[in-house]
């Protein structure tokens, strides 16, 4: 189709520019995200600039509307900079694993690598559960867990808008906004009044979510529970990734005993997400703290 349209604008098709067509992309409901650097550059210039183009590769690829990545923000917030190519707006509703997520997804990051992950947590026994949401974002793993694993209540903190409003509309759209308390600001203001509240404390910021550590202790409830913690984990060597989950066993422990909390700690489960860099791997190590014997 994209062949089609530069042969009747007499573009070049040297095969420079035929082989910069994307061999991937991400469909987020009727939207379709191409990669950042698809159809870029001087060489593009000229075509792209017809709306028309974009309806064809829209077409081609069974879309309504199009996107491009950009770069996502390094801080807190995580801002997403996609460029709306098609279409009126970013909004989109994406299902996976029965569950409904609805963001803007030039606003707000949307990680396919993570899809796995997403579905495993629906699948947890976490039924009657009270669980504190220290990074929400737009619901990645509170919405499993709200929707598919019977969670009893959420506490979801987060700090970012654009994530607070799609979270909201993807707790509506799911049935389970009277489950979910959300807690916007800071999680270090804001997470406090929650001690002792939670049977189970997700951590999922990436690079790591180490800052706060010590306030996922004290939300656990006085005879514990359990601990998600993720972290972005170099991984040159065999035995890296255990190395990894054995020293956050005995940080946790620290900070256990600085808590005055009576548990011990144990490794449930360490899962391996996803490749995010060479050498560089998400992880979630799953903790269990119990009162000692």
């Amino acid at each position: 189709a994209v062949a089609a349209v530069l042969s009747e604008t007499n573009a070049d098709l040297g095969i420079d520019l035929l082989d910069d067509l994307p061999k991937k992309w991400q469909r987020l409901g009727n939207l379709v995200l191409l990669p950042k650097t698809a159809f870029s550059g001087e060489k593009w210039r000229k075509i792209t600039l017809d709306e028309g183009f974009w309806q064809v590769v829209a077409t081609a690829l069974n879309a309504m509307r199009l996107g491009r990545q950009a770069d996502v923000d390094a801080g807190a917030m995580r801002h997403s900079h996609a460029e709306l190519l098609l279409g009126d707006d970013g909004w989109v509703e994406h299902r996976e694993h029965g569950v409904v997520y609805c963001f803007d997804a030039t606003k707000v990051m949307f990680s396919a690598g993570n899809i796995s992950e997403r579905g495993w947590t629906g699948t947890i026994a976490a039924q009657g559960e009270v669980v504190v949401d220290l990074y929400c974002g737009i619901g990645y793993y509170s919405l499993p867990l709200l929707v598919n694993a019977g969670v009893a209540h959420v506490h979801a903190c987060e700090m970012n808008p654009e994530s607070i409003a799609a979270l909201r509309a993807g707790l509506q759209l799911n049935g389970v906004a009277e489950r979910c308390t959300i807690h916007e600001g800071d999680n270090q203001e804001t997470a406090p009044a929650l001690a002792g509240s939670a049977d189970r404390v997700l951590l999922g910021l990436l690079p790591s979510s180490e800052a706060t550590w010590p306030l996922a202790v004290r939300c656990l409830k006085p005879d514990g529970g359990v601990l998600h913690v993720h972290m972005n984990v170099v991984d040159n060597n065999p035995g890296d990734i255990d190395a990894w989950a054995e020293q956050t066993l005995l940080a946790f422990g620290s900070l256990v005993e600085d808590e005055n909390r009576p548990w011990k700690l144990e490794i449930v489960e360490i899962r391996k997400v996803k490749w995010y860099a060479p050498h560089v791997r998400p992880c979630v190590l799953i903790l269990k703290a119990q009162p000692k014997e």
